[in-house]
Order: C-alpha cells, then structure tokens, then sequence
C-alpha cells in the first residue's frame, strides 16, 4: 500500500496530465476552424502566449506573497503603454529640452528622437512600477490585517483609478491644439511620428505573419522571466522568505523575515513585468490606435485561468497554461474571423481545468476563507430601544423620507433620465443577488451580469406575457447560475470569481452578439402593459420597477430569517461544523447560486424591456464588474446595501458629465471607502445610527449591552453596571463633574 507522500504524489501528476490534455485537446479543435491556420498564425499567437505568461507570472507571484489576486495587473500595462506612446509621439521632452537650451531645432534630429524614445520607454517602465508600488502599500500598509477578499477589491479599485487617469494622462503629455486645430486633427499629425524602435526590423514567415523587433523582444523576455523566477524562487534566499511569507507568515516573522518588505518587493516585480509588457507592445502604435481597454477582458481572464491551472503554486504549469490560450485566441481569431469563440468556450475550458483539482487546504487557510467576509451583518435596532417615542419616531421620519425621495424622484428628472434612473433600479436586483451570493453564502462571483443576460436573452426568444416571462427568466438564471457554479464551490473563492468572469464574457459574446444567439433576439422589444399600467410611459416603469426592487427585498429579508439563511451564514463561517450537523454545504451554496440566479434573470428580463432589446454594453464584463463593485460600496451586510451603492451610482452617473469623476468616485472613492468603513456607506450611517442609540441610551439609563458593550471593550477593565454608572453621572451632573480621573476611564 502506497504511503500518503507517494500517493499525493502520484494524483498530483495524474492531475497535471489531465490539464495538459484538457489544453492539447482544446488546441486540437481549433483545426476545425473554416479558414487555414498556418504555421505564422501560431508563431503569433505565442507571442500572445508569452504576453500572458508574464501576467500570470506577475499574478502568481503576488498571490504567493500575501493571498491577494492583482486584478489590476493587466490595466498596469495598459497603462504604461499609454503613457509611453504620449511621451514618444508627443515629444513633450524634446519641447522642453528645446525651450530650455534652444540646442534642438524645429525639426528633431535622428538623436533627439532616439533619446527620446528611449526615455519614453524608462518612463513608461517607470509608471507602472510606481504605480504596483502604490498599490502593494495600499495592500500590505493599510489593509494587511483585512480579510483577503477585500485586499483583492483594492486591486479592482484601483484599475479603475487607472483607467479613469489616461485620458488626463493624454492631455497633459501630448501638445495642445494650435488655432482651429482640433484634437483629432493633431492625433493625425502626431501619428506619423514612428514608435518603432532604432534598429527595428521586419521579418516575414508567411502572408499571415509578420515579426518585428517588439515580438522578438517579448518572447525573449518571457523566457527570460520563467527561468530567472524558477531560479529565484528555488535558488536563492529572497525566494525562501517568499515561499515562507506566503506558507506561514506568522512563522516567518519570527525567524526575522519582514514579510511586508517581501510583499513590497513582489509588487515591485509586478509591476516590471507590466511595465515592459506594456512598454513593448506599444511599439508602432500610436495616440490615434491606442484606446483603453476594458477591466475584465478576455486577456485579464485567459491569466486568471492559466494562474488557477497552476493551482498558484506550480510555475511551470501557468506559463504552459498562459502559452497554449495565447495560441488558442490567435488561431481562434485567425480561424474565425473572431474571438467570440473563444469566449463561448471558456467556461467550459474554465470547467473542464478545476473538475480534476482537488484542494485539502490547511486549518489556517480554512479559518481565512471563514473569515472573508465584505462586510459584517447588519445588527437591528436593540430591543430595549425599539419602542422608545423618539426612535419610532426617528425611523418614521426616515421612512417617509426615503419613500418621498423614491417616490417623487421622476417629478424632478426629464423623461430621458428617469429612464436611466429605472436602469439603476432594476440593477440594484443584481446587487441583491450578490448580497445572497457574496454577502452571506461569500461566493464571489464577478459574472452576474452575464446570468442576467440569459434570462434576458429566454424572454426575448419565448415572446411569453410579461408576467410570466419575467418569472421563466429568472428560472433560467437559477439554472445557468447553479450550472457556472455547479465546478467551483468545491475549490475557493478565487475559483469561483474566475468561472464567473469567464461566463460573463461567454454570455456577452453568444447572447449578445447578433452573429451568434443574438440574431434570435427581435430587433425591438416592445414593452408591455401590466394592469392597466403602460410601460411606455418612463415613469410607469420606473414605478414598475421600484415594486419589483420592493418584493425582492421583502423576499431576501425572509430568506435571511429562514432555516436557509441562518445555513448560508453557517456554512459561509465554519463548514465543517456545518456538515457536522448533517447539512451539506454544496447543496447550500448551490442553493445561494440559484436564488441569485433568479434575481439576476429576473433583472435582466425587466432590463430587457427598459432597453427594449439585448445590448451588448449592457451585459459586458465591465458591467459585471460595476455591478459588483457598486454593491461593494453600499455595502454587503444587509439589504440596505446594494440599494444604496446603486443610489451612489446613479448620483455619479445621472448627474456628473465628467468621466474623471465617475471613475475618481468608483475607484479610488472605494479604496477610501473600503479604508475607512469595509462595511460600505450602509456601515457608515448604522454606525451613525448606533451612535444616536448610545447617547439615548446613556441618557434615560438604559442598559444595552449590544450597544454599550462594545464601546467599553477597549477600556479599561471596570465592571459593566460601575461604567453604567459613571456614564449615567456624566450626562446628570454639571460639566465640570464629568471632567473627573475615574470618568475619563469610560468617556471617550
């Protein structure tokens, strides 16, 4: 009989040969492409593959220092890309050389432009380290004793900080237009400004492939990362403090190792690679072609993919991974004139690459992903407090001030905009089925609008009565939610976030897209009339769907008040006591899949209708991800959350033309946001509420433990009815009592 070391040895290589397979079969169906796939069609796509090998790279090594998946790293080199084509077309730096020394004529010399080709490249290097560094800070400083989860949200955040700083990038590091010259007009004379290296050559190895100097330059460099990180991470002593700061953090800080400075140190080599991925593919391209693209893309998902089939552990493993899916996206391009296919197919590629995984994660790590909560449940008024005159007279007042502000809110906007107001609204039933999903089963998953397409796309194609059709589209979220789910809630949180941005993007791509599943969709979707109420009218679907957002909410407070609730915050906590108790955690956690299936498939249907058909736009990844990080934002301990991070999306949007602000207001707003309260805007107003509470509390003398319990927590160690007391004194007597040694102990 095999001892335990050699039987995990040898699943663990039965397990790779199942990968390896999984990835030779994939590229084997590419053969059956309609157009002919030539020999310069791979050597492209490895150059794809070595682009995404130094991502995953990049990612691995972050995730190996301190637990946290950099959603950012692609957006890094985006940015640097950015930033080196500014400074190379734009010419900023010879303007300033020529108007500070008068040595550089009007027309550049071939020195000049060499010189300052190379320092747009340092420089655009340079931005992205910075940048990584930054954001590794924010990580490892500020929120190093945060749940993982949340360190993970700072890197979303913070893509969105950098995609909304380009175009500022752009217009301080390109020239102003001169006389009536418009922007587009100067993009057109700065584009014949090459950004090909010195010495640049072309080598042609077919009709369908060209190499130049950049492509050369990026598979050596790719090859160079592999070999210097294996040799780094087995060979010397950095990469045994990292593989000890990763392990057992707390061990290692024992034996000497400043396990912040390691992490410090990987962000730094983040954000290297990203900078001369960035740097090198924005060779020959120019201020024109050059566009931002989006957060969650295809490419951010093909290197999370590669990075979980190497269980991020394996390093050889992830750049084999990252290798074959830049073939794949090349010859799938090449072969069918689209990348559409690809991206139908990655979920279940996606699937097919966790189902022979097996993680036995340690108690410590268990004990982490217990603890990963966004946010802490909402704790409800004390019952020693709810009828008092001046709280019921307190939530009355909010009450109706909430139902006006809701109520009256489409009297005050034009007919156009209280269109996108009931746009925001149906949205916040995404942002409740993340509260089920993520909030209390804590499945992240980053694809919910992708679950919202298909039940959109099912009531497009049935053509049912509107009442009804609603209900079979979110029936068909259930079922397709419960499908995406169904290969990852065995495997971690991470696991789950990458299959569900995969099928977002394969849900935009065959629903959305009219060449595909699309084309079954009606070119316009009538909207319907429902009890004598015509949902032509903005304001009548607005109120529509405002009762629907109001069912919902009745619906989710039940459920967190049912057997099944109380069992998705079990097992979200502490699983193994959960199946203890003869309860399956699967089934619970397919459960939250499905009623959050249904949220989503029931928002999609009503946004089908505000739409009055299927938009690409509306139901991409990006969208996904906003939907996320706006539910984030509000908050997901209670309800009241996702209505509120939706209110906050709908202020910045409806009433801010200036996308600066939107994405200033979104990403680093939610790093300050996150920082300051993890709970979101619902945590800040029921701390301001708790607080009120205190105070009444205090004053009629009324003893709350939920309230006053926690507030003595951290003083000094007096018995609870002494801290009473003195507190009560302080409220009773004059000032100048209050201000006594004992009372300081418990006042703030």
């Amino acid at each position: 009989m095999d001892n335990p070391p050699a039987a995990l040895t040898r699943l663990r290589q039965s397990t790779a040969l199942m990968e390896v397979g999984v990835l030779g079969a994939a590229l084997l169906l590419v053969q059956a492409a309609p157009r002919h796939l030539s020999f310069g069609v791979y050597a492209t796509g490895a150059v794809g593959g070595a682009v995404l090998a130094v991502h995953a790279l990049a990612v691995l090594l972050v995730y190996r220092s301190n637990r946290v998946v950099n959603f950012c790293q692609v957006q890094l080199a985006s940015l640097s890309a950015f930033v080196f084509v500014d400074v190379a077309q734009g010419q900023r730096l010879i303007d300033v050389t020529r108007s500070a020394c008068g040595c550089i004529a009007a027309q550049p010399g071939r020195l000049a432009v060499t010189v300052n080709f190379f320092a747009a490249a340092v420089i655009g290097v340079l931005v992205a380290m910075v940048a990584s560094y930054l954001v590794g800070q924010l990580v490892t400083r500020r929120f190093a004793h945060a749940p993982r989860i949340v360190c993970s949200l700072v890197t979303v955040f913070a893509a969105q900080v950098f995609l909304g700083l380009q175009p500022t990038i752009e217009r301080l590091l390109l020239p102003k237009p001169t006389g009536t010259q418009t922007m587009d007009q100067l993009k057109s004379v700065l584009q014949t400004r090459s950004t090909y290296p010195p010495g640049d050559f072309v080598w042609r190895i077919d009709p369908f492939a060209t190499f130049r100097m950049g492509q050369v330059l990026l598979l050596l460099f790719a090859g160079f990362a592999v070999a210097a990180l294996s040799y780094w991470l087995r060979r010397t002593r950095a990469g045994a403090e990292l593989r000890a700061a990763s392990e057992r953090p707390g061990r290692a800080e024992t034996l000497g190792v400043d396990v912040a400075a390691v992490a410090t140190r990987v962000w730094l080599w983040a954000g290297l690679f990203a900078g001369v991925v960035g740097v090198v593919s924005g060779f020959g391209r120019d201020v024109r072609t050059l566009s931002a693209p989006q957060i969650a893309s295809l490419e951010l998902a093909l290197v999370l993919t590669a990075v979980v089939t190497g269980r991020f552990r394996r390093l050889g493993v992830v750049a084999l991974a990252a290798a074959v899916f830049g073939v794949l996206q090349q010859t799938v391009a090449q072969g069918f004139q689209s990348t559409a296919p690809l991206a139908a197919a990655l979920p279940l590629l996606v699937g097919l690459l966790l189902v022979p995984q097996r993680e036995h994660p340690s108690r410590a790590e268990q004990e982490a992903e217990a603890a990963a909560a966004l946010a802490d449940e909402v704790r409800p008024v004390p019952p020693e407090l709810r009828r008092l005159p001046q709280v019921r007279a307190w939530a009355k007042a909010g009450a109706v001030i909430g139902a006006v502000v809701v109520l009256g809110l489409p009297w005050a906007l034009s007919a156009s905009t209280t269109a996108s107001a009931a746009a925001f609204v149906v949205l916040s039933l995404v942002g409740l089925s993340l509260l089920v999903l993520t909030g209390w089963a804590g499945q992240l998953s980053l694809g919910q609008m992708g679950v919202a397409a298909v039940g959109a796309w099912v009531v497009a194609v049935t053509g049912l009565p509107a009442p009804i059709a609603v209900v079979v589209g979110g029936l068909a979220g259930a079922a397709v939610s419960m499908l995406m789910g169904l290969p990852a809630v065995r495997l971690r949180n991470v696991h789950v976030a990458v299959i569900s941005l995969a099928f977002a993007l394969s849900a935009q791509a065959v629903f959305a897209d009219r060449r595909y599943l699309g084309a079954h969709v009606p070119r316009l979707i009538a909207r319907p009339a429902v009890l004598g109420m015509d949902f032509n009218d903005p304001r009548a679907f607005y109120y529509g769907a405002v009762a629907v957002v109001a069912l919902a909410c009745i619906g989710v407070v039940g459920l967190r008040r049912s057997r099944t609730g109380r069992v998705l915050i079990a097992t979200r906590g502490n699983p193994s006591a959960v199946a203890a108790f003869g309860i399956s955690a699967m089934r619970a956690k397919l459960t939250a899949f499905a009623i959050a299936g249904f949220l989503c498939g029931v928002a999609g249907a009503l946004l089908l209708y505000q739409q009055r058909g299927i938009s690409s736009a509306t139901f991409s990844t990006d969208a996904s991800l906003g939907v996320f990080l706006y539910s984030v934002v509000g908050g997901l301990g209670g309800v009241a959350g996702p209505l509120l991070g939706f209110a906050f999306e709908a202020a910045l949007t409806l009433f801010s033309t200036n996308p600066l602000i939107v994405f200033a207001g979104t990403g680093l707003g939610g790093v300050l946001l996150l920082a300051a309260a993890p709970g979101g805007i619902a945590q800040l107003l029921y701390d301001a509420r708790d607080a009120a509470l205190r105070r009444i509390a205090i004053r009629l003398r009324i003893d709350v433990p939920a309230l006053l319990g926690r507030r003595q927590a951290d003083r000094a160690p007096l018995r609870e009815p002494r801290a009473l007391a003195v507190a009560r004194v302080a409220y009773d007597v004059p000032r100048q009592w209050a201000i006594d040694a004992r009372t300081r102990q418990v006042l703030p």
